[in-house]
């Protein structure tokens, strides 16, 4: 039977009593935004982590066979890196060496950790068009690249200070740094921002560090070479199973970074808390208001059961009145959530947007819980005797 019929009776019901239909789609809205929030924050998280990836100059990453993430990816040699430079399709090899330090944060006067990308100025692992890498700016001695999407409070005195044609200058660790440049890395969960400086550089500050290892190899390949192909090549005959470094593509290693965290991590499981909440606190709203509106009207139900209507016509009514206080409520749920996100985003620099998955998943599972609500709501009316009532 359709809920179609119903929607006069119900729409009748709702605009009866406004303000408790306004009070009903308000809370509903809130804890809707609530899922939204959280599932857009933990999305935006996770792709913080990718990000990096996705500025390599290359196709191809040489990585140790102990790899799980890269802010912590042990050492490799050098030499076996450079070998892959032999291989047919192979374009050419880059060295990128990861390190977390300690930066001094000014005027503030407080420390943060910063993860450092360490490229050969002359060999640039990281892309330039992507980072907006001033290449020249690098290779002078104590000098580095900030990131200008790490958290505003850190990078606008930086900005400030590049803007009146001045350096910044400040300490890592416990060595002279001068900014004098900005480029576009993203931050992760490792350190609250990014710095890009030369493997000359890296050396100075980092004393315990040799030029003959690094951390990663990017290969770029020749165009019309198979990525899959030259993956084989590489990981059957230069790096078979057993030595001590892999060649994985950018997808690949991306997506092992993810799991790690996922694994790893706590943050599905807090974020999923909030997910959880949001939907129950949904839930009791909804039937609050709609058992309260049963009670209230047990009399009008009654008066429809003698006359003849089947219990599963009065039921449907209350169905309806829950799915259209859930569709009142979503389309502000969507716009604020979209207002959260840009107001997240310029705060944090995280890329956190809206998907039309995320959208779909919240209103399908919106209405699931209007359904349990309106279910547990006309409890009373299931059973209800209508002689009882006169």
């Amino acid at each position: 039977m359709s809920l179609t019929p119903r929607l006069p009776l119900a729409l009748k019901q709702l605009t009866d009593a406004p303000v408790k239909t306004a009070a009903a789609a308000a809370g509903i809205c809130f804890s809707t935004v609530l899922v939204f929030f959280q599932l857009g924050l933990l999305n935006a998280i996770y792709q913080s982590q990718s990000r990096p990836y996705s500025l390599l100059d290359g196709e191809i990453v040489l990585v140790s066979d102990r790899f799980s993430r890269l802010s912590q990816s042990p050492e490799i040699a050098l030499s076996d890196v450079m070998r892959a430079q032999g291989v047919e399709g192979v374009a050419h090899v880059s060295p990128l060496s990861i390190q977390l330090g300690i930066l001094l944060i000014l005027p503030q006067g407080f420390t943060t950790n910063a993860q450092i990308y360490s490229i050969d100025p002359s060999n640039s692992a990281l892309s330039i068009e992507k980072t907006k890498l001033n290449i020249s700016s690098l290779t002078l001695y104590e000098r580095a690249s900030i990131d200008n999407m790490s958290r505003p409070s850190y990078v606008s005195n930086v900005q400030k200070k590049l803007k009146s044609n001045s350096d910044y200058r400040t300490n890592l660790g416990d060595k002279r740094l001068i900014i004098n440049s900005i480029s576009s890395i993203g931050s992760t969960f490792a350190a609250d921002l990014s710095l890009v400086m030369s493997q000359d550089n890296l050396m100075h500050y980092f004393p315990g560090r040799s030029y003959s290892k690094t951390n990663l190899g990017i290969v770029k390949l020749k165009p019309g070479y198979s990525i899959q192909k030259v993956l084989d090549t590489l990981n059957s005959k230069l790096y078979p199973v057993g030595y001590n470094i892999m060649a994985m593509s950018i997808p690949e290693i991306s997506d092992k970074e993810m799991k790690f965290w996922r694994e790893n991590t706590s943050l599905t499981f807090i974020f999923g808390i909030g997910v959880i909440v949001g939907f129950v606190v949904s839930g009791i709203i909804l039937y609050q208001i709609l058992y309260s509106d049963v009670i209230s009207h047990l009399p009008e139900y009654a008066t429809l059961l003698a006359l003849g209507y089947p219990n599963i016509y009065v039921i449907k009514v209350v169905f309806v009145q829950a799915f259209l206080l859930t569709a009142i409520s979503f389309p502000f749920s969507f716009a604020i959530s979209l207002g959260l996100y840009g107001l997240m985003a310029s705060a944090t620099n995280l890329v956190i947007y809206m998907t039309l998955e995320r959208c779909i998943s919240v209103l399908f599972l919106s209405l699931l819980t209007s359904s349990f609500s309106c279910y547990l709501a006309t409890n009373q009316l299931r059973k209800v005797d209508p002689s009882s009532l006169y």
